[in-house]
């Protein structure tokens, strides 16, 4: 064979080598690994030291060993007074938004035994919660943002609250600044410097009912219902900007973003991965649909797990959904040269000059 063909021949072998390679790294998300069925209505969670505490409406509050991800093992249940919405973990300790029967308190020191040692009365119906366990900020539906001490777990007390535009869903806490997701009510950046006096800060309406807000720098992600993802830029926080959206495939009930990656819980539309590398462009790079309802979802290392309504948790891959590496060669052989480079945005582009 000529020198010139076989060199051909040798770069176009190459890059197929590349286009396999970056087939492998496009599978986003990846197999599931576990699923747990729901008892009731599967709908949030959080995770700390290897131990899962799943919100599962009607029946509680589910405690779940997942040092082994493709393993969950149920510990305890903790009985729901109402319909258990949202948990955060701090310590030792869980709070539980139940929604009609408020906030409650519980001692995860041991998880296997969890016992209730607090709880202040819903004002609506608790939806959302976070703690940095001096302070828990509940989103009480109806009743607003409500700013709770927590530093005698048995006696939890208010100290200040905000009335909702219409009902408050969820928030997320960055530092002193509260956004909260006020469901028809839009994005409220709120001043929480001091407790007994939370300030609106800003205002960011709905373009349908914001469910959820995540933040990552100066960025914020806002689930927006059959709206959308909507990316905002908070470094003013008194003048939120949109800089970016991405439709709805249903309804967008919540947004996890780790670094580059926003997982976003789509209902009915599933469970997608959107690549937020530019802000002003968020593009997909991956989806689950069938049967797959999302509601929301953490990620972990390589795993999501996904809370996905009445049909309950999944664990699932998500090793492929990190952004790869630029892959690159060049090379010389008599009479010419080879180029070639595989990126997830420009895919394979080679020359070859002779």
């Amino acid at each position: 064979m000529p020198l010139r063909a076989a060199a051909k021949l040798a770069g176009w072998l190459w890059a197929l080598c590349l286009l396999t390679a970056g087939a492998a790294l496009a599978a986003c998300p990846g197999e599931q690994a576990a699923f747990l069925p729901s008892a009731d209505f599967t709908g949030s969670l959080a995770i700390e030291n290897g131990v899962a505490y799943v919100a599962d409406g009607g029946y509680g509050l589910r405690i779940l060993d997942v040092g082994n991800p493709a393993a969950p093992r149920e510990l305890a249940v903790f009985p729901s007074g109402h319909r258990a919405r949202d948990v955060a973990v701090v310590g030792a300790y869980a709070y539980l938004a139940d929604g009609r029967a408020g906030l409650r308190v519980l001692d995860i020191s041991n998880p296997g035994q969890p016992r209730e040692v607090g709880r202040l009365a819903s004002w609506g119906d608790a939806q959302g919660v976070a703690s940095d366990g001096i302070y828990v900020y509940l989103a009480d539906g109806p009743g607003g943002l409500r700013i709770i001490d927590v530093t005698a777990p048995e006696q939890p007390r208010q100290l200040g609250s905000l009335p909702s535009r219409q009902a408050s869903r969820g928030l997320y806490v960055d530092e002193k600044t509260v956004y909260l997701a006020d469901g028809f009510g839009g994005l409220r950046a709120v001043d929480v410097s001091v407790p007994e006096e939370p300030r609106e800060r800003a205002w960011l309406g709905s373009l349908d009912e914001c469910l959820a807000v995540t933040v990552q720098g100066a960025l914020a992600y806002v689930a927006d219902g059959v709206a959308g993802l909507r990316i905002l830029d908070i470094s003013d926080v008194d003048a939120l900007r949109e800089t970016g959206r991405l439709a709805s495939h249903d309804s967008t009930r919540h947004v996890f973003v780790a670094g580059k990656r926003a997982y976003v819980s789509d209902r009915a539309g599933g469970y997608r991965v959107i690549d937020v590398e530019d802000e002003y462009d968020p593009r997909q790079i991956g989806a689950l649909s069938d049967g797959y309802l999302g509601y929301r979802s953490l990620v972990r290392g390589d795993w999501a797990y996904l809370a996905a309504g009445y049909n309950g948790l999944a664990v699932l891959n998500v090793a492929g959904c990190t952004p790869p590496k630029e892959q690159q060669e060049a090379g010389y052989y008599s009479g010419g040269y080879f180029w070639a480079r595989w990126s997830p945005a420009s895919g394979l582009v080679m020359t070859l000059s002779w």
